[in-house]
């Protein structure tokens, strides 16, 4: 039991030091944590880029609050255990005179020891593959990533729960200039960035699925054909639907066609985007597009600020400089999303 006070309050530390690090930008009692070498490397490169990428928008961090409940917990020892944790983050900063508010909910094992007395992380962060609900989204030989499970947010600070609610599904409504309601895809994205509408499944890779519900809510038709690789169409539970509504590089086949239903229209930079529209991301740069996410707000530059699932994510800044997945050969796609045409 001793050792389980001990971990816990060093997490809870933890999460003390890296709520002052969002607002102050010092690193060094973050990536001490970490046992290996190359661990704390990797740790101060994944920070220094999301601090650079704050300063390069003269964005100004005023408050940060990061909170963690263990979800489950497997002890391999009185000096090392391994913790699914449910994390919640809020960052609140000042953009011009613009105050605005990006939050993240996702879960990772972290895996903890003692050596010398002393707990820290054995090794980074990784996806928990806890399993939510549904099924992972592939394209025939595709293969789905690791889920980020949904639950809620140890609390650094008063016990506060971040609590899900379950909303009804937003009624499908006729679209508005040229068939697309942008202001109804955003409100629903809005609604359901980190509550799972219980109309649809919820996949271990939810990212195209969340998209291809905003753009349904915002009254764009779909295309059933029963052929999964054709239209863009969803018939209920046990994966039938189409490729082009859960598969990020399907999706982004469509939109890049130009054709129906989206009739999108590629823009060649961010700011040409308006609500509504679509970003689409290879991380790797390697011509395989794994994610998409939807524009729900912009900064005072007129930057767009993004909704995403699987790492649910609301008003986060397009370029995602501070995701796990970047890397410096990624690349980004802009659709302007024009609905009928």
């Amino acid at each position: 039991m001793r050792a389980y006070g001990e971990w816990r309050a060093f997490l809870k530390s933890y999460i003390e030091q890296v709520n002052r690090a969002m607002v102050t930008g010092k690193l060094d009692e973050l990536t001490r944590a970490f046992w290996d070498a190359e661990d704390r490397r990797q740790e101060a490169v994944r920070w220094q880029r999301e601090f650079a990428q704050l300063k390069s928008r003269r964005a100004v961090p005023l408050t940060a609050k990061i909170s963690a409940r263990p979800l489950q917990t497997q002890e391999r020892g009185p000096n090392q255990v391994d913790v699914v944790l449910k994390l919640y983050q809020q960052l609140h900063y000042r953009h011009g005179d613009q105050p605005l508010q990006q939050q993240v909910s996702l879960t990772k094992k972290v895996s903890l020891q003692r050596i010398n007395g002393k707990w820290g992380f054995q090794k980074q962060w990784e996806p928990s593959n806890l399993s939510p609900r549904g099924t992972a989204a592939h394209d025939g030989g595709q293969t789905g990533q690791i889920a980020y499970t949904e639950g809620f947010a140890l609390q650094s600070g008063k016990e506060e729960q971040h609590t899900e609610h379950v909303q009804p599904a937003i009624p499908v409504v006729k679209g508005q200039g040229g068939g697309y309601d942008r202001l109804r895809a955003v409100l629903y994205a809005d609604t359901h960035w980190d509550n799972p509408n219980p109309a649809y499944p919820y996949l271990e890779v939810d990212c195209t699925n969340f998209i291809s519900q905003c753009l349904y809510a915002g009254g764009i038709p779909m295309i059933g054909t029963g052929n999964k690789s054709s239209g863009w169409w969803f018939r209920g539970w046990h994966e039938n639907w189409s490729y082009s509504w859960a598969v990020a590089n399907s999706l982004h086949r469509l939109l890049a066609s130009g054709k129906a239903p989206m009739h999108a229209v590629r823009k060649s930079s961010p700011e040409e985007l308006e609500l509504g529209d679509v970003i689409c991301y290879d991380f790797d740069g390697d011509g395989h597009w794994q994610h998409n996410t939807i524009v729900t707000g912009k900064d005072s530059n007129g930057m767009p600020l993004v909704n995403a699932h699987t790492t649910n994510s609301s008003k986060r800044y397009w370029e995602y400089k501070d995701s796990t997945a970047y890397t410096d050969n990624i690349k980004y796609d802009f659709f302007h999303i024009r609905g009928t045409v």
